[in-house]
């Protein structure tokens, strides 16, 4: 029975859905990832330089779900949290999106919002956590590229810093397209590179050669699964 049942459901899936899958588990098994670099050290030196003095808590509503966090002890990944509190996994996927910077879930400013973004940077250095799987990653790098944008103030060790996270990120994704999910995760993963990929072409002076490469490569993906997953109209 658990054999017809398996069948009747691999038999609608493409074939990179099945291989893919394989690849996917081998790759991050037994490929190491892409890890953070100067940035992490970058970032917490930035956070004694410039400590945020707004407060010492504020609160987060994510999936109607509100919590509490004191500035200084983030939780980021499950890891940080007590196992009788800990939040379920898509809460803590909602938490590094950071969508929560432009949905007027919680009462943020610049100087808030900045000091989020490099305690991330700051803290999340195991690049096997929840924080940067393929889809949170691809929410959270879209989410720096808007964000960073509106604060073009934001120069000099503070926009190299993130800039290089984001690049890291971006890097790091390249290598982790969900092509066996497919749907909406394969195409938050083709916009994500397209768009972190172009924002880099536009900040950087000292661009990788690569950039250029994945930001064609990520367009012709991309306009593929748009004809694929939109209908005409």
């Amino acid at each position: 029975m658990q054999l017809i049942r398996l069948f009747n459901t691999v038999k609608y899936l493409k074939a990179v859905q099945i291989y893919g899958r394989f690849s996917f588990w081998l790759k991050r098994k037994f490929v190491g990832p892409s890890s953070p670099g100067y940035e992490v050290g970058a970032a917490r030196e930035l956070k004694r330089l410039y400590p945020y003095k707004g407060g010492n808590e504020f609160e987060l509503e994510l999936l109607n779900i509100s919590r509490k966090f004191k500035i200084n002890q983030m939780k980021w990944g499950k890891q940080d949290w007590e196992t009788d509190t800990t939040p379920d996994k898509l809460w803590l996927y909602n938490l590094n999106y950071f969508s929560w910077l432009f949905e007027g879930e919680t009462k943020i400013n610049k100087e808030l919002s900045l000091h989020l973004v490099l305690d991330w940077i700051a803290k999340n250095d195991d690049p096997r956590s929840e924080s940067w799987e393929p889809y949170p990653l691809s929410k959270r790098i879209v989410n720096w590229c808007v964000w960073l944008d509106q604060y073009p103030d934001l120069v000099g060790p503070i926009q190299d810093c993130i800039i290089s996270s984001i690049q890291t990120q971006s890097r790091r994704l390249s290598t982790d397209i969900e092509y066996h999910n497919q749907a909406n995760h394969l195409f938050e993963n083709l916009a994500a590179l397209l768009i972190s990929s172009l924002f880099i072409l536009s900040k950087e002076t000292n661009k990788p050669q690569t950039i250029g490469k994945q930001a064609k490569l990520a367009a012709q993906q991309l306009s593929e699964q748009i004809d694929e997953q939109f209908y005409a109209d």
